[in-house]
């Protein structure tokens, strides 16, 4: 498999045409079909409200009993999943840094993880906000994987 239906498609609508097909997964009678979440972005986003395209995707999934890749465009598991410390910390101040999408407009949620070896302590000082729990900064550097100050 190439993977070349969404690149053919952006040039299609780049190039003047009006209409693409496309179906969930790019599932069909052939390969090749653009999967809907490829174009959703640029020409797609704009147009419709699509909260549901990953309980779409989901469910289309397990009818014909395939998983939806982790990293597939947009809608994968972490798509909207940030670990590294610099990363983290500037979706944290301002998510247009690392993200041209926001999650909300396809009714996902950024996810800002705080269990991995490259989380730094901004992540976890945000996840003790969130919580609502009353620890100072040195505190929370003293979490063990939270010594990097960025």
């Amino acid at each position: 498999m190439l993977l070349l239906a969404i690149a053919n498609a952006f040039c299609a609508l780049e190039a003047g045409a009006t209409h693409i097909d496309t179906s969930v997964l790019g599932i069909g009678e052939r390969v090749g079909i653009t999967p809907l979440g490829g174009p959703v972005p640029e020409y797609v986003r704009s147009k419709y409200n699509l909260p549901m395209l990953r309980e779409i995707k989901n469910l289309v999934a397990a009818a014909v009993e395939v998983s939806v890749a982790f990293c597939n465009p947009i809608t994968g598991y972490c798509a909207f999943t940030h670990k590294a410390g610099i990363h983290a910390k500037a979706i944290l101040n301002n998510p247009s840094t690392y993200e041209i999408l926001k999650p909300e407009d396809f009714g996902l949620t950024r996810y800002v993880s705080i269990g991995h070896r490259l989380t730094g302590w901004n992540a976890v000082k945000s996840r003790v906000e969130q919580l609502k729990l009353n620890l100072t900064d040195d505190e929370i550097k003293g979490v063990p994987g939270c010594s990097r100050s960025y």
